[in-house]
């Protein structure tokens, strides 16, 4: 998929990856309920890495509940979550597996159902009883975001509904998941892709024009016009004029902006708020920030809250976006690489021994 659509969050959890960036996908991705109606609690339960043991799940207490067995795992999203070890499958909140692990990729759990990989390599659909929804039919597709999910067909993008029937034409060079309404796409302009946002439609809302864009977060997308960084509201008005080397989207407020060689954040109307001293920022979640420090030339993880107050130090080696309450990073203890939980204070609430 072409590098122009900028994604908020990861779309497609395949198990192959490190964990701990399946754990911050699904942070990005987790939800309490689907659009179908069938909402589901989540338990407040977080995927826990414990050395040579693999991955359990701790309550917000720090309480082992499901005992370490997985060789990954997700948190939960819409009452179910992705674990497993060589084949992945869906767990409840007991441990119990829901859909038992018979799939070499997975992704969590969206308008109630889950984009899974067969063993001949194609993608398709499953519901939360493991029925098959969408037979796997192709090499590529996406999550469901706000009832709609983008297939890929000949070369080209077009979006299906919850059953599988095509509702927009494949026709898009590029396109990213919707968000409020509205899904980035691309175009071919001049012999070039050029990006915009369409509706549900299909319909150009925002006409193609732009060499990237990042999905709509309360009410804004950034958008790349001549090299720089702005932000447009959903009716395609320019908001803040394109002026950053580089820019994420909106979360509690603030987004997450690079002025020269350094980031910080703005607020709505391009004001400056935390001033740009980071070696990199991302979006806020929960009211706090994962920012990234240069310490003797090694990049360090903390958290920033929306003032700028560094609620965390950085001298992590990685941390997630907070969910649930509690943030994962990831540490050496006696030359050793741990993981921990942090709450919203900084204090660690449990850490692998």
């Amino acid at each position: 998929m072409n590098s122009g659509c900028r994604r908020s969050s990861v779309v497609v959890v395949l198990v192959l990856v490190g964990v701990l960036a399946a754990v911050m996908a699904a942070a990005g991705c987790a939800s309490s309920g689907g659009s179908d109606g069938s909402a589901a609690v989540n338990p407040a339960l977080y995927p826990a890495p414990v050395k040579d043991r693999g991955y359990g799940y701790i309550d917000k207490s720090g309480t082992m509940v499901i005992q370490p067995q997985y060789s990954a795992a997700t948190l939960f999203s819409e009452g179910l979550a992705m674990a497993g070890s060589g084949k992945y499958g869906y767990i409840d909140g007991t441990g119990k597996w829901v859909i038992a692990p018979a799939y070499d990729g997975c992704s969590p759990f969206s308008d109630g159902l889950a984009l899974v990989m067969a063993p001949s390599g194609k993608f398709g659909y499953v519901d939360k009883a493991g029925r098959w929804v969408i037979e796997p039919n192709g090499t590529y597709s996406q999550s469901f975001s706000q009832g709609l999910a983008a297939s890929l067909v000949d070369g080209k993008y077009g979006y299906i509904d919850t059953k599988g029937k095509t509702v927009i034409q494949p026709q898009f060079a590029d396109v990213l998941p919707f968000s409020e309404g509205l899904a980035g796409a691309a175009s071919t302009v001049d012999g070039s892709p050029k990006y915009g946002f369409i509706d549900k439609t299909g319909a150009w809302v925002v006409q193609p024009q732009y060499d990237r864009v990042v999905a709509f977060s309360e009410g804004l997308a950034a958008v790349v016009a001549d090299g720089k960084y702005g932000f447009i509201d959903t009716t395609g008005k320019t908001v803040i004029e394109p002026r950053y080397e580089f820019a994420e989207g909106f979360g509690s407020g603030l987004a997450p902006v690079k002025v020269g060689d350094t980031w910080g954040y703005i607020d709505k109307t391009g004001a400056t708020v935390i001033q740009p001293t980071y070696y990199w920022a991302h979006p806020f979640s929960e009211g706090l920030a994962v920012v990234e420090a240069l310490v003797d030339g090694v990049r360090k993880y903390g958290y920033v809250d929306t003032t700028g107050k560094m609620v965390v130090e950085p001298i992590y080696n990685f941390a997630t976006p907070f969910s649930g309450g509690l943030g994962l990073v990831d540490t050496v203890v006696d030359a050793v690489r741990r993981s921990a939980y942090l709450d919203t204070s900084g204090k660690v609430v449990w850490q692998d021994e």
